[in-house]
């Protein structure tokens, strides 16, 4: 990981990357000032417990031993935990920092009160100066969440890498023609496993602790991550993303790596994926009803005209919006 001793502006990560990172490169461009990376592993193939650890953590070492002009933190707890110590201690009053990937959902009770008080005092940092979200819907949605800030809520397209090789065909799995999702923010499991047990088609689920069981044609992959999680999706023959809440923006990532592989998607509906599906035209977004969704897959797999221009489509959007640089570059404009 390579780091430029001369610069107080850090960019926080729960994962490793290399120098030729895009949204590093990105930073520096628009930014014209130098970064360094520090990372602390925060990812959901860790152990839930060494990731709280490490959310609680990290950002007390930060602050505590690095002097920082600008903080880009790309796990949103290593910002938003950074801020709210700071707000505590008043160590760095002059520091800016910017807060990726921002998801937060209502939770009940008073856990779910003491939650909300700690975002809230974290987004009062005055040292916060930008939260970034994935879709339009939710500046809205977490603007009305939480009015006194929703200044700080700003949208830009998510990006992914393109710099990893594809996966090589693997004729084993490619013969199942089956369907693939991956990922557990407001997933809807429930509601495709109900849809299509019994039916012709294979379903493979990637997702850690998913407790539904197996069925004939639906199978559950524990510890299916990175690399391997993406060489099911590249054998597959489709994509499902079954969303849960309208409100919570989700599955993006997933999206963007179907759509760089060219596997035709259906989505059920959300606000937050009309910023990267166009319907009919690089997916399908249905709402969460069985014969809605038997109705797009019995189209797919039976009209391959359709198949294949919905997979060429998805491919060249890609290619024109969605790469990590293009985030970097917009994140290094206002960071």
């Amino acid at each position: 990981m390579g780091q430029r001793m001369d610069s107080r502006n850090l960019i926080l990560v729960d994962m490793p990357v290399d120098a030729d990172w895009g949204l590093w490169k990105g930073i520096e461009v628009t930014s014209g000032e130098k970064w360094n990376i520090l990372y602390r592993e925060g990812r959901l193939s860790v152990p839930r417990y060494k990731r709280i650890l490490n959310y609680i953590g990290f950002p007390l070492s930060v602050l505590l031993r690095k002097r920082a002009d600008k903080i880009v933190a790309w796990q949103q707890f290593y910002g938003l935990m950074y801020v709210f110590y700071n707000r505590i201690f008043r160590m760095n009053r002059t520091v800016r920092v910017t807060a990726m990937t921002f998801i937060y959902k209502e939770r009940r009770g008073f856990l779910g009160k003491l939650y909300k008080a700690f975002i809230n005092y974290a987004l009062g940092s005055p040292n916060l100066r930008n939260v970034i979200v994935y879709s339009r819907n939710e500046v809205d949605f977490y603007a009305s969440c939480f009015p006194e800030h929703k200044e700080k809520f700003k949208f830009f397209p998510l990006g992914i890498a393109v710099t990893q090789e594809m996966p090589r065909p693997d004729d084993s799995l490619r013969n199942r023609d089956y369907i693939f999702t991956a990922g557990r923010s407001n997933r809807d499991y429930e509601f495709l496993v109900s849809s299509l047990k019994g039916t012709r088609f294979n379903v493979k689920i990637a997702c850690d602790g998913l407790d539904i069981g197996h069925e004939g044609n639906i199978e559950i992959l524990h510890g299916t991550h990175d690399q391997k999680m993406l060489e099911y999706m590249y054998n597959s023959k489709l994509v499902v993303i079954p969303l849960k809440d309208l409100e919570i923006s989700s599955g993006q990532l997933v999206i963007l790596q179907a759509m760089r592989m060219g596997k035709p998607l259906i989505v059920t509906n959300n606000k937050g994926v009309y910023d990267y599906v166009e319907n009919g035209e690089t997916g399908f977004i249905i709402e969460n009803k069985r014969e809605d969704l038997l109705e797009k897959l019995n189209l797919l797999y039976g009209d391959t005209e359709l198949y294949d221009r919905m997979s060429g489509a998805e491919t060249e959007t890609f290619k024109e919006r969605y790469s990590i640089y293009a985030l970097g570059k917009n994140i290094g404009r206002i960071a």
